[in-house]
């Protein structure tokens, strides 16, 4: 993999880790019906951006379903949310956040394929993934940038 584009990313992570890490500690009775990891990722995406989403009319997040159930997790949400409030987060630090995370995914993938291991929730997982971040950085972020 290559290197992350700038400390915030490195930050953001790091958050992300200890929110995937709290999930798997609680393993199944911890989770929400339908939980992936990836959703632990696209929480700290959405909190990264929350101060730009106010003015964002195009938060139709209801088509990524179980995703917004993380935001019910109320054990989970509040120190993480400190942490990014922390960071002090541009629109900027967000985009190449999601490049990063997509390097990271696809670097997982490609090595798992390369060891001939079993790959398809990894493969639906990243395809979810993929979805959230091309709403992300294509409708979401284009109308945070014009407001």
């Amino acid at each position: 993999m290559n290197e992350l584009h700038s400390k915030k990313s490195k930050g953001l992570f790091y958050i992300c880790r200890e929110v995937t890490d709290y999930f798997h500690r609680m393993g199944g009775a911890g989770r929400y019906d339908g939980y992936q990891d990836w959703h632990a990722i696209a929480f700290v995406t959405l909190v990264a951006l929350k101060q730009h989403l106010k003015n964002a009319q195009s938060m139709d997040l209801e088509k990524f379903g179980s995703l917004l159930k993380i935001f019910e997790v109320t054990d989970i949400c509040e120190r993480p949310i400190n942490k990014i409030d922390q960071l002090d987060l541009q629109t900027r630090d967000v985009i190449n956040f999601l490049r990063d995370v997509d390097d990271y995914l696809s670097f997982g993938l490609v090595r798992d394929i390369q060891r001939d291991e079993e790959v398809h929730d990894r493969l639906k997982s990243y395809r979810d993934w993929s979805a959230f971040s091309w709403f992300v950085s294509h409708l979401l972020i284009p109308e945070i940038e014009r407001d």
